[in-house]
């Protein structure tokens, strides 16, 4: 069966020559949780949005939305209340990536209708094996690059999920030795 994790694996060991940082399950400073995000060696962030089903599909152009109850809170952060992921896309926010693709099952492409901000990559599995092809390239939204203050809150990030994996990895140890 097909995991979200099974494709992060499989996008990373095609595309780890491709970008100089390919990280999983990443909150990139000002954006959304992106199930893959990727930055290029010019220093361009590109983020991957795995979809499994068409109802995590739909889902996905609501992302964001916030309730009435916290519209001073955004104020206080000078954010934009309430603008959805898929708002913030079309309007090409700086924030958010250069490109964008989503990436679903091969059975899933005649269900679902592609935003016209998205590229997408179809995934297939056969014989244990991830295949993963470019259906449609996704458009350029802006023309910013990551700056180095968001990569190295990225950086920082990154050292504190190995540590914890880590420590995770030696309390299993300890258990079953």
């Amino acid at each position: 069966m097909i995991t979200e994790r099974k494709i992060q694996d499989a996008f990373y060991l095609r595309n780890q020559t491709r970008f100089t940082t390919i990280i999983p399950n990443c909150y990139p400073p000002g954006w959304f949780e992106c199930d893959l995000m990727a930055i290029t060696e010019a220093g361009y962030m590109y983020e991957f949005e795995i979809k499994l089903s068409r109802s995590d599909f739909l889902h996905d152009a609501k992302k964001g939305r916030a309730p009435e109850y916290l519209k001073e809170y955004y104020a206080g952060l000078k954010m934009k209340y309430g603008i959805t992921k898929y708002e913030r896309l079309s309007s090409g926010d700086k924030n958010g990536p250069s490109r964008f693709w989503y990436i679903v099952p091969e059975v899933l492409l005649d269900k679902i209708e592609l935003p016209p901000f998205s590229g997408c990559l179809c995934v297939k599995e056969m014989s244990h094996f991830i295949f993963l092809k470019e259906i449609q390239k996704a458009p350029r939204l802006h023309t910013h690059k990551m700056n180095e203050e968001h990569k190295d809150i990225i950086r920082r990030n990154l050292y504190h999920r190995y540590w914890s994996e880590r420590n995770r990895n030696n309390q299993a140890r300890e258990v079953t030795g």
